[in-house]
């Protein structure tokens, strides 16, 4: 998966047998959270591991840390099987460092 040529704000759901994964690319931020918690909810809805790719986020502010958080209250509520984010940029782990979400959620490389 490749970011947009424009550098938009999309978001790309793959399912697979056991999971689906959303693929973040662009900037997650006021105005393009909602996009993206719409993506994860219905994920989310389809039960089994739901794994959030962020090898092409290029930003990530309050508001998609707070998408981060409610997919992290599904999965601790049962909501998804379990809820990975997978290959954060170098500034997304530095925030999620700071913050502690990475202490919460499983992420891999």
């Amino acid at each position: 998966m490749t970011a947009t040529a424009d550098g938009q704000f999309r978001v790309e759901r793959v399912h697979s047998d056991h999971e689906v994964v959303v693929a973040v690319f662009g900037e997650v931020d006021l105005s393009t959270a909602p996009q993206l918690m719409q993506a994860v909810g219905a994920a989310l809805d389809e039960g089994g591991r739901v794994v959030l790719d962020l090898a092409e986020m290029t930003f990530i502010d309050s508001q998609g840390l707070k998408v981060l958080m409610q997919a992290y209250r599904a999965n601790t509520s049962g909501r998804a099987g379990r809820v990975v984010l997978r290959s954060p940029q170098a500034h997304a782990r530095n925030v999620l460092e700071i913050t502690g979400l990475d202490k919460l959620l499983t992420i891999e490389d």
